[in-house]
């Protein structure tokens, strides 16, 4: 979904998806709820570690907070993104 300029700024309410269907980014890469990659021209400016290679560091300390970015956080965790989770209590219930 080239074209879609996404920032940070928009992606940090947790509990609306972006347009291009992003729910949450993990060292800039954007997923979708479902912890599928969700492309956008933001990731063509990110230099850093692939998602792919993201899941598979063996550690990879994750902080999410808030009930509104359950969607994201339960994504990032289901794919592997997320090794160990540091939350706020309202999250965690």
């Amino acid at each position: 979904m080239s074209g879609s300029n996404v920032t940070r700024s928009r992606l940090s309410r947790c509990g609306e998806p972006h347009e291009t269907g992003a729910y949450g980014e993990v060292s800039g890469r954007l997923f979708d709820a479902a912890g599928e990659p969700v492309y956008a021209d933001v990731g063509d400016r990110v230099i850093g570690i692939s998602a792919e290679r993201s899941r598979a560091v063996p550690r990879t300390i994750t902080s999410s907070f808030g009930p509104e970015c359950e969607t994201a956080t339960r994504a990032a965790v289901a794919v592997g993104f997320v090794h160990p989770l540091v939350t706020d209590d309202e999250l965690a219930r």
